[in-house]
């Protein structure tokens, strides 16, 4: 099952649009761990990890397992995923989302200003 946390992110990011969506959802199936990394050079950054999927491509292992990833959750998902991984949709675009797609989920470990500091 996928963290609530995640499913926040892709239920809010369905609404900012495919792009957004597709970048929740490969990001949700990589921290599950639904997806086989790359065990030689893990990349620590999650949108670079993600556009390493996408580029992956449809027939790939990691593309077959994320569009049963999304399949689960929605066909609006499985579409925008589907999209990404045939190239419709640019893997780095969708890599610069993932940040703004996965905000909702997070939103409360997130400082926010309150005032000027004061450090006197």
């Amino acid at each position: 099952a996928t963290h609530p946390r995640f499913a926040t992110s892709i239920m809010k990011a369905s609404k900012l649009g495919r792009a957004s969506l597709a970048a929740a959802v490969t990001a949700a199936a990589l921290i599950d761990q639904e997806l086989v990394a790359n065990t030689t050079g893990r990349e620590s950054n999650l949108a670079l990890s993600v556009r390493d999927v996408l580029k992956g491509g449809e027939r790939s292992y990691n593309g077959k397992q994320l569009l049963n990833f999304a399949s689960r959750i929605s066909e609006e998902a499985r579409s925008a995923v589907s999209d990404a991984l045939s190239g419709d949709a640019s893997a780095a675009h969708i890599s610069d989302c993932v940040g703004t797609a996965l905000l909702p989920g997070f939103v409360d470990l997130v400082a926010q200003r309150i005032g000027e500091a004061s450090y006197g």
